[in-house]
């Protein structure tokens, strides 16, 4: 007779990708533990990092696609940098948003923009998380509050309908 083994699952998670991993040989395992290729539609690698000058001065700029980042995100983002950089969002094309990175320290050594785009890219992505957490929990959240001030608003409500003009003195 055959020994039963145990059922094992797994939960198929995205693998850490080092950005000199080329998007074709980005692989996760399925349910069954089968390797197949994970949908990457673009990887983000140093190569959308434009160094350059102008006017205003040297800068580097980012770009990032519209698709993939929300206009909340990167502003968001854009603000958090604002203590280190001067920053100037431009429209390069229709799909693609551009950050241009003046330094306020005059240090625009390539070791400096690639440490602030690898900074950059990380709060923008905890922004975008953030934001995705949010419109997946704003009915819940919601819901928290109502219950948690409903003992509040029915005193309010009755208090307004014995005398409609201490309303406002009884809700501050």
């Amino acid at each position: 007779m055959g020994r039963h083994l145990p059922h094992i699952t797994a939960t198929p998670v995205m693998p850490a990708i080092p950005a000199t991993t080329p998007a074709h040989r980005v692989r996760r395992a399925n349910t069954r533990g089968q390797l197949q290729s994970w949908p990457i539609q673009k990887v983000i690698t140093m190569n959308n990092v434009v160094h350059g000058a102008n006017a205003l001065g040297e800068f580097f700029l980012l770009s990032l696609d519209k698709d993939t980042y929300s206009r909340e995100a990167i502003m968001k983002t854009c603000y958090a940098f604002t203590d280190d950089y001067y920053i100037h969002v431009v429209k390069v094309v229709d799909n693609t948003t551009g950050i241009c990175f003046y330094s306020k320290k005059d240090d625009n050594s390539e070791q400096n923009i690639n440490a602030g785009v690898r900074l950059f890219l990380q709060a923008l992505n905890e922004n975008q998380m953030r934001q995705i957490i949010h419109q997946e929990t704003a009915t819940l959240h919601e819901e928290i509050i109502k219950k948690a001030f409903a003992p509040a608003v029915s005193l309010i409500e009755n208090e307004s309908q014995n005398d409609s003009l201490t309303i406002l003195t009884s809700a501050v």
